[in-house]
């Protein structure tokens, strides 16, 4: 038994009964603004604040390690500059003490008369002429000998400033270093005084040799470093304060109380105002201060330089535009998230108009949630955060809590839907099956009998329960997913095992519910899981029938519908039987003459009113069974689809065109296969109107139907030639001969068409 499930009324039904309740649709009302939002403008709000205190935040972390990292190494390399002119200038000065020392050597190992000695020594070594002034005093301190430029002068006239360091000298029995400016000297220029004990064999002192070098306080600072390019300065000063040289000659004699990056506080402090071998660097009031000490005179040099020189802060206009550069990224980012939140503003309004139209709209706040039942706590005992929501994140709520309660009202009446789907499927004549993802979903009484399972054993199962191996199975899907892809729907016959292990053969028509809800459109796009209806048929008996010989020689073996000999025996059939029909009516009429007029009291008005009723009648009854309609087939632009996809792809289309044909004839008439793409129906008994009507709907039917092979599409036409039959004056050969004729026609108009030819 074969069904159309295109065409069937239970399918309708079955459709109809498919459809779900939908959420009412949003309003008709266009989607005006109804405002940003509450929780929008607050985000958008916070993300510009963000960026900014970040962008911001993050500027002046950077600028300040960078001034961080600028100072550190500007601090040590400072350290080594002043380092190194500590170490240059101390080397210096004890390399003139040295000199002196070894004078103070050799006159302390002659004991003789110091100022000839003295004499001696100025005339015979002129590394002694380097000393502007020399002094010798005895260990009474009593001076011996002055002498200025090589010459004696005054020992009355001497300094006291020198006489001090002869003295300190001369108490302490260490060499002394100072500094002196006479009275009435230019400008800028000093005397460094170098004083040494004099010593006998047996470490006595015996007295003391100074000298003296005149020099500018510029000297002590060397040429080849310019502190002023980097904006600071170079100093050497004594322990107490007072400055000796400086790179700003108008102050050489200053304080260092009165030196910028200093302060009077600085010589209190122990770490600066120790003479201390080696740099330190200290960061005061915007300034880095470098010291290093020479502990041989007990002076300092100092490198005090700007911070703001070596890494400026940044300008004004600097500052300027990088926060109009931040404020640019911000503004950035909020138009981003403008973009970004877009759809969530948009789901926003639509859930305000639906709720507004299920009268749902709440001001702010949902309803609060319901308290929970004794033993049925919250987690963690606190109420869910969503119960206090509010802006948008409220509105959506409220739609969710609503779309909740929806479902499950959806729920219970999908369920009802089902149950209903069931029993019609129950009830159904034919076995009805459902599948999804290759597992039987619903399945009908009819089909579980069939397969010998009870009702409701096989919904969930997989369909490889049915397959008798794994490969069979396979092949089974494959078969089905070429089916859909080509053709939209699949039609064949498949082997199953029963539940007891019997082997049953049974056709399988099949199609998407997708594409059925669709409006039956011809090959609508199937996803790729889909939910197939399958009807099924019970074709075990018909196999068997099929390997009788006979069989085989009066149908089709490719289309297995009844091929030319068997057409032309069947409409011979039908033309005997017509014939007998004819006469049959006509010898009855002669008896009931015989009878009448053997009748002695039949009167001859009744004779012949009986006659006329009983030759109308027969006249009636050989028309209808005389009356006969042959369409012949001729599919359109066949040709092309064995050119384009080969003879295989061909046979498909033969098969599909046979199945589809019969489908539609059935039970009105009988299909025969004639040879290449020719088909032949005959209707017995049927007027011309029915037969036009049949044939319009094999040329739609053929027209909707669409395939594929290899991703090349076919669309298929048909022409039918129509030919009447009256059964007392047609042959099997004249009907054919005219059927063919008729069909040529309709080639010739067209094509896709119904030509009539009435039988002569």
């Amino acid at each position: 038994m074969s069904l159309d499930a295109r065409r069937s009324p239970f399918f309708q039904a079955l459709l109809a009964s498919q459809d779900a309740p939908q959420l009412p649709d949003s309003p008709s009302r266009p989607r005006a603004a109804t405002g940003w939002g509450a929780m929008r403008c607050t985000v958008l709000a916070l993300a510009a604040a963000a960026v900014l205190l970040a962008g911001l935040g993050s500027a002046w972390w950077v600028s300040h390690n960078m001034r961080q990292q600028t100072l550190e190494r500007a601090m040590a390399r400072q350290a080594d500059e002043v380092d190194t002119v500590a170490r240059m200038l101390a080397a210096r000065l004890e390399q003139q003490q040295r000199l002196l020392w070894v004078l103070a050597q050799g006159i302390a190992d002659q004991g003789s008369d110091p100022s000839r000695l003295m004499g001696e020594m100025l005339r015979g070594d002129a590394s002694v002429r380097l000393f502007d002034t020399l002094q010798l005093a005895d260990a009474r301190g009593q001076l011996q000998l002055s002498l200025r430029g090589g010459r004696s002068e005054p020992l009355v006239d001497l300094d006291e400033g020198v006489r001090d360091v002869m003295r300190r000298s001369l108490a302490d029995g260490r060499p002394v270093v100072s500094t002196m400016v006479r009275k009435g000297a230019d400008p800028g220029m000093m005397e460094l005084l170098y004083a040494v004990p004099l010593r006998t064999g047996n470490g006595t002192v015996s007295g003391v040799l100074s000298a003296g070098v005149r020099m500018s306080a510029q000297a002590l600072l060397p040429p080849s470093i310019d502190p002023s390019r980097s904006g600071g300065r170079l100093l050497v000063m004594q322990r107490d304060g007072q400055i000796l040289a400086h790179s700003d000659p108008s102050r050489w004699s200053a304080r260092a109380e009165a030196e910028p990056g200093l302060g009077a506080d600085w010589l209190q402090d122990p770490a600066a105002g120790a003479v201390q071998v080696g740099p330190d660097t200290q960061r005061r009031a915007g300034y880095l201060v470098t010291t290093a000490g020479m502990p041989l005179p007990q002076w300092l040099v100092v490198r005090i330089t700007p911070e703001e020189a070596i890494a400026p802060s940044l300008a004004p206009r600097v500052l300027w535009w990088l926060l109009a550069a931040v404020a640019g990224v911000a503004g950035l980012l909020v138009l981003l998230l403008i973009l970004v939140t877009e759809p969530m503003a948009a789901l926003h309004r639509t859930a305000r108009q639906w709720l507004a139209s299920q009268g749902r709209l709440m001001a702010e706040e949902p309803d609060p949630a319901p308290e929970p039942e004794p033993g049925h706590a919250e987690e963690g005992g606190w109420r869910m955060p969503w119960t206090h929501a509010w802006g948008e994140a409220s509105t959506l709520w409220q739609a969710l809590h609503r779309l909740g309660q929806m479902g499950q009202e959806q729920a219970h009446e999908v369920g009802r839907l089902q149950l209903q789907l069931q029993t019609l499927m129950d009830y159904a004549p034919v076995g009805l099956v459902v599948t999804r993802s290759a597992h039987l979903e619903l399945v009908g009484l009819q089909a579980a009998r069939m397969l010998g399972y009870p009702p409701r054993e096989l919904q969930g199962q997989a369909i490889r329960q049915l397959c008798a191996s794994d490969a069979a199975h396979i092949q089974l899907l494959e078969r089905v997913r070429k089916g859909l892809d080509m053709y939209g729907q699949f039609d064949s016959e498949q082997c199953f095992v029963r539940k007891d292990g019997r082997p049953i053969w049974v056709r399988l028509h099949g199609q998407s519910l997708q594409r059925l809800q669709r409006g039956l459109e011809p090959r609508a796009v199937v996803p790729a899981d889909p939910t197939l209806v399958w009807v099924v048929e019970d074709v075990t008996m018909q196999r068997l029938v099929r390997e009788q010989p006979g069989w085989k020689a009066m149908h089709d073996p490719l289309t297995l519908l009844p091929n030319r000999e068997a057409f032309a025996m069947r409409l011979h059939e039908w033309l005997q039987e017509c014939s007998a029909a004819q006469r049959l009516p006509a010898e009855a009429l002669q008896q009931g003459e015989s009878a009448l007029q053997h009748s002695d009291n039949t009167s001859v008005a009744t004779v012949e009113e009986a006659q006329e009723a009983e030759e109308e009648a027969v006249e009636e009854t050989v028309g209808l069974q005389q009356h006969g309609v042959i369409l012949f087939l001729d599919l359109d632009h066949f040709a092309h689809v064995n050119q384009q996809g080969g003879h295989a792809a061909g046979d498909e289309v033969l098969c599909h065109m046979a199945r589809l044909i019969d489908s539609v004839v059935r039970p009105l008439g009988w299909v025969a296969r004639l040879g290449g793409d020719e088909f032949a129906v005959l209707l017995a008994g049927t007027s011309a109107e029915q037969g036009m009507l049949l044939a319009q709907s094999l040329c739609m039917a053929v027209q909707d139907w669409e395939g594929a092979h290899e991703g090349q599409r076919y669309l298929m036409g048909v022409s039918v030639g129509m030919v009447v039959l009256d059964a007392r004056q047609h042959t099997v050969s004249s009907a054919l001969r005219s059927a063919d004729m008729a069909c040529y026609a309709a080639k010739r108009k067209g094509r896709n068409r119904v030509e009539v030819l009435e039988a002569a």
